[in-house]
């Protein structure tokens, strides 16, 4: 806490939009974000709770994808790119309000029944950013909701290319064995509702990815949520 108000007082955080102190993005301006309707990710048509169409997901392991705002909007991207490639890490501090927010309005049953996952970093990327922004965000989320986290049910042991600069098809084959899970923690999770948490989805290659192979270790529910999407 100490240092965190020495931060705020000798660099305090500014909104990216009005440049106003104390907030990447304040209240006010946080309005008038492009915001996500609760729609199935599959067909983009209307759902409720962002859950994913039963005939849709025979084309994609997602039961539900929540979203908060569009990737396309420029504050919006800002924070993503200064959080993950520019040191500011309190950006995910604040932006877990908002995963923490569309949790809680899309959520119907107890809390205690789910699970906080980050998507995982290869470790030589860890090491290169040192640090992981979907771990960061999972324990503000957490702290925020109380919903348990558990960060080494998911492994990455494939070194990837940026999935960025790789069209949809070359995502998933870049993807491929990429993932591991914990078969210890899968045994005693597999009752719960895994909550897989990154911070863009585009192509939905990571997502598709991952929840099929938790799918084919023997966790039957997963939802996603992510904070920006294309």
């Amino acid at each position: 806490m100490i240092v965190q108000f020495l931060k705020d007082i000798l660099a305090p955080k500014r909104c990216y939009w009005c440049n106003i102190q104390w907030h990447f993005l304040c209240p006010k301006c946080e309005l008038s974000l492009l915001r996500y309707r609760s729609s199935c990710y599959y067909c983009k048509e209307k759902t409720h709770y962002f859950s994913t169409h039963r005939q849709c997901q025979q084309s994609i392991w997602l039961k539900q994808v929540m979203l908060y705002a569009h990737y396309s909007d420029s504050v919006v991207s800002k924070l993503i790119k200064n959080g993950k490639f520019y040191n500011k890490k309190d950006v995910w501090e604040e932006i877990s309000k908002y995963y923490a927010q569309i949790l809680v309005q899309n959520i119907w049953d107890d809390l205690n029944k789910y699970i906080l996952v980050p998507v995982p970093m290869h470790f030589w990327k860890k090491s290169f950013r040192w640090y992981n922004q979907c771990e960061l965000l999972v324990k503000h989320i957490s702290q925020k909701t109380w919903i348990q986290a558990e960060y080494k049910l998911l492994k990455k042991t494939k070194k990837t290319q940026q999935q960025s600069h790789l069209t949809k098809k070359q995502r998933f084959q870049n993807l491929k064995w990429s993932f591991r899970v914990n078969k210890k923690l899968i045994d005693q999770h597999k009752n719960k509702t895994i909550i897989l948490i990154d911070d863009v989805i585009s192509t939905g290659a990571t997502l598709n990815t991952a929840s099929q192979l938790l799918r084919e270790s023997g966790i039957e529910n997963i939802v996603w949520c992510v904070f920006a999407s294309d």
